[in-house]
């Protein structure tokens, strides 16, 4: 009901349920990534407006940074091209990056960061990019541990248009952490775009929201949790000008 034209996935466990999925959508097309380990990303579209499709994996050799790697769809929307790099960065961690153990979680992670920035400034420069994925931290966490900190502080380049939703209530953050013996939500799931769509997300009715599926299951979270995951998603309106 949304006419949505793109989705990003990750854990995707099984190639057949996948396909199952895929086939039974009606004017979908889909890819799930080769990588063999059960936490596959993936994406669907709608073929009739994603066109002259190039999907393929980057740093897949480099399984520290990157346990599961990064899945790349470069594509054509109404005549303009566009490249979407889906991710899913290493869980967990005690909240600090220890610059002397490599296997730290934090550690990885902002080095994956450091990666995908150098990646999209050689092979990406002047495209119309966005990088989503559940990428296991917080923005907002102080620049000390901030393994977004690359990003961040190149706004001229970059953007994160999730941050306030990052800032604000605990209501709308992705993960609510509801099925923990404690209640711990934390917003982990970003949308980054660069530079050269800055000026269309400014337009009216271009939006990011979280979407509170489990508004829309008769049993609530308990259902969406045990059919969808634990994640909500977060979604990317884009207004383009005539």
């Amino acid at each position: 009901s949304m006419d949505v034209d793109i989705i990003a996935l990750q854990e995707i466990a099984s190639s057949s349920y996948f396909r199952n999925l895929v086939d039974s959508l009606d004017g979908w097309g889909g890819y799930r990534s080769p990588y063999n380990n059960g936490w596959n990303l993936a994406y669907i579209y709608k073929i009739s407006t994603i066109e002259k499709l190039n999907i393929y994996e980057i740093y897949t050799s480099e399984s520290r940074p990157f346990p599961r790697p990064p899945l790349v769809i470069e594509f054509e929307y109404k005549s303009k091209y566009f490249t979407l790099i889906n991710n899913h960065l290493k869980c967990c961690g005690d909240g600090n990056i220890d610059e002397d153990n490599d296997g730290d979680e934090e550690h990885r992670r902002r080095d994956a960061n450091v990666m995908l920035d150098d990646y999209i400034s050689t092979h990406f420069a002047n495209v119309n990019l966005i990088l989503v994925g559940d990428l296991n931290d917080n923005l907002n966490d102080p620049d000390t541990s901030n393994i977004f900190l690359n990003f961040i502080q190149n706004s001229d380049n970059y953007q994160f248009i999730d941050m306030n939703i990052a800032l604000g209530s605990s209501n709308n953050w992705s993960w609510p952490g509801w099925h923990q013996s404690t209640y711990d939500p934390s917003h982990f799931d970003h949308i980054l775009i660069t530079d050269e769509l800055f000026d269309e997300f400014e337009n009216e009715g271009s939006l990011v929201e979280t979407i509170r599926l489990e508004e829309y299951f008769d049993g609530g979270w308990s259902d969406y949790e045990k059919y969808i995951s634990d994640h909500r998603p977060v979604g990317l309106s884009l207004k383009f000008n005539p």
